[in-house]
């Protein structure tokens, strides 16, 4: 029967011997005392022979060899003294209690999915801070498909993503950052209104569609639906850059976020939709893995007092 290992662990060996074995021999191989590596465990002698005994026969060596009234080390004793030493300590760094996250001296990438609008909307003063405070982090921004984002958070092939996510996630952790008003935008030499504006106006409009948060572009055709309506959309985009080039020449209207008005330029109008059902929230989207891990949760920080910008709704 081949040995039941782990990787490069032969665990049929090392099940053998728990921690606190270990710990005895790396006492025993320093002190060289029975009663000595009693003392530093707070156990009774006995005990401490008890294990002794069995580690020589598990190791098939005396390890400890008497002479007088004391003990010399076997060669192979010897051999393990700094191995065993190292190993310890090795493990012992590995579960000690993490030292306190200190932003400038961290160091790293950090991969984040968002949709075009929300990357332009937030990502200056995000960089704008970490630069500011941890200026050895980098943040990698990356294009996910909605459908996708659970198996890349859990994979790891992203730490978070930015978003509007209609859909649950029952395995991730998801927290609100904002809501924000959808209003109707268009160019004035094309359309003229007067807010505010009802569904069936709207929907009577040639419509240019931009999927700006996620699923944003299906919360608002649920809307029209639940109206018994319909939209005309001429031309599906995924960035917002084309809004306002496309607007200026047609005759057509954009449902987008209020909040990002500023970001098309001076050159459209915005009026309100008269229903308060349509808002969007956006939401930020982790693999629960990473909750408690310092990094992170600065990072989430930082995303969090970002979108304090833009919060018309909560």
């Amino acid at each position: 029967m081949s040995d039941i290992s782990a990787g490069n662990v032969n665990v049929r060996v090392l099940r053998k011997f728990d921690l606190n074995t270990l710990l005895v021999l790396h006492t025993l191989l320093e002190t060289q005392s029975v009663s000595q590596t009693a003392l530093r465990m707070h156990v009774g002698q006995p005990a401490i022979s008890h294990i002794l005994k069995r580690l020589r026969e598990q190791t098939a060596d005396p390890l400890l060899i008497r002479q007088g009234r004391a003990y010399l080390l076997s060669a192979y004793a010897e051999s393990l003294r700094q191995p065993l030493s190292d190993c310890l300590m090795q493990a012992q760094n590995l579960i000690a209690t993490p030292a306190p996250f200190i932003p400038a001296n961290a160091r790293g990438e950090f991969h984040l999915a968002m949709p075009d609008l929300v990357e332009v909307a937030l990502l200056p003063d995000l960089v704008k801070q970490i630069q500011r405070e941890a200026p050895g982090l980098l943040l990698r921004v990356v294009a996910t498909a909605p459908d996708d984002l659970e198996e890349a958070l859990a994979k790891g092939r992203i730490d978070a993503t930015i978003g509007h996510f209609p859909r649950p996630y029952a395995s991730l952790v998801r927290e609100h950052l904002f809501s924000a008003r959808i209003s109707c935008f268009f160019h004035p030499a094309q359309l003229q209104f007067s807010a505010p504006l009802d569904a069936k106006t709207i929907a009577d409009h040639l419509h240019v569609s931009a999927h700006y948060a996620g699923s944003g572009s299906s919360l608002i055709d649920a809307w029209f639906k639940r109206q018994n309506l319909t939209r005309r959309v001429i031309v599906s985009t995924g960035s917002f850059l084309p809004i306002t080039p496309l607007l200026s020449q047609l005759p057509a209207i954009a449902l987008l976020p209020e909040v990002i008005s500023h970001l098309l330029g001076d050159t459209l109008r915005s009026v309100p939709v008269n229903d308060d059902q349509l808002t969007l929230d956006i939401d930020l989207v982790w693999h629960p893995r990473n909750t408690l891990d310092p990094q992170h949760a600065y990072l989430r920080k930082k995303l969090r007092d970002v979108a304090t910008r833009w919060v018309p709704v909560r």
